[in-house]
């Protein structure tokens, strides 16, 4: 994972913050290239975020339909680890975070599996 936010972070150093639209929490940071990601079943394109002064904290914006995005901030109960990492989205949910540079975020809340898939190259 840390491998993860590194490449995010050194993506993060280029790019239009303009891109992001202006309800995203963290909107004053700078998106990265765009990547090939994955929404469930959804095969998309998305650009990925840090949030300003939240460490670890990042979002996901995807580039189909309405353009959804996640935010996710780690959990504060659980020690910093490599791999399988809890994070929290903004609604509260547990994610796990698999994977160094293309990464794989899941959720299983009431039974409703959700994926998110980025591949960085």
């Amino acid at each position: 994972m840390r491998g993860f936010i590194a490449a995010l972070a050194v993506a993060l150093s280029v790019g239009s913050a303009s891109a992001m639209p202006a309800s995203v929490p963290g909107r004053d940071s700078v998106p990265s290239p765009t990547y090939k990601c994955a929404l469930n079943e959804v095969k998309s394109t998305c650009t990925t975020f840090t949030i300003p002064g939240e460490a670890g904290a990042f979002g996901v914006m995807f580039n189909h339909a309405d353009r959804p995005f996640w935010i996710f901030r780690p959990d504060p109960t659980q020690e910093p680890t490599t791999d399988g990492r809890r994070y929290i989205d903004e609604q509260g949910r547990t994610w796990r975070l698999f994977g160094h540079r293309s990464t794989h975020l899941y959720t299983i809340n009431d039974g409703i599996v959700n994926e998110i898939w980025i591949e960085v190259p």
